[in-house]
């Protein structure tokens, strides 16, 4: 099987008119289409850029180690920011919740193991890190080569697809 695929080219202007009104809540079209001039200019001119919420986009590989390496500053639990989200009528009341509780969607993402800092975060990893072990891995390399392979002759007979490199 044989697959091409075209990146479309972004002039430098745009790269920049992209750059100075990022917004990961409004991207346009020609940004998703080939995102990578944009991301290699953002670390070259603002590799911590502000967006039109208060976040911040980080864009260098150091930045993010220091940002996930200092839990006191920088926290990953989404409590706060997932409430209005999740957290709201009718999805905390009765039938979806049980009175008192939180949605099950918010409790669902709230939960998950990216959201959460240390301890909780540790004690789930030690869990999970069972199931990650050599052993584990090599027991689904078969499964996972079927899976794979099955994805592949569907991709072909469809004949269109998108992959990431």
């Amino acid at each position: 099987m044989s697959i091409t695929w075209q990146t479309p080219a972004l002039s430098a202007q745009r790269v920049q008119d992209i750059c100075s009104q990022f917004d990961l809540r409004n991207l346009p079209a020609d940004f998703l289409a080939n995102p990578y001039p944009v991301y290699a200019a953002l670390r070259e001119t603002t590799p911590i850029k502000q967006m039109p919420d208060g976040s911040f986009f980080l864009t260098r590989h150091a930045d993010l180690v220091a940002v996930y390496k200092d839990a006191a500053k920088f926290s990953s639990d989404k409590r706060i920011e997932f409430a209005p989200k999740y957290n709201h009528e009718p999805f905390n009341q009765a039938p979806f919740a049980k009175p008192g509780q939180d949605a099950p969607l918010f409790e669902h993402h709230t939960n998950s193991l990216v959201f959460n800092d240390a301890p909780r975060h540790t004690r789930v990893r030690k869990l999970i890190m069972g199931a990650l072990t050599r052993r584990s891995i090599d027991a689904m390399e078969t499964g996972l080569i079927q899976l794979v392979d099955s994805l592949l002759d569907q991709l072909e007979a469809r004949q269109q697809g998108d992959l990431i490199e």
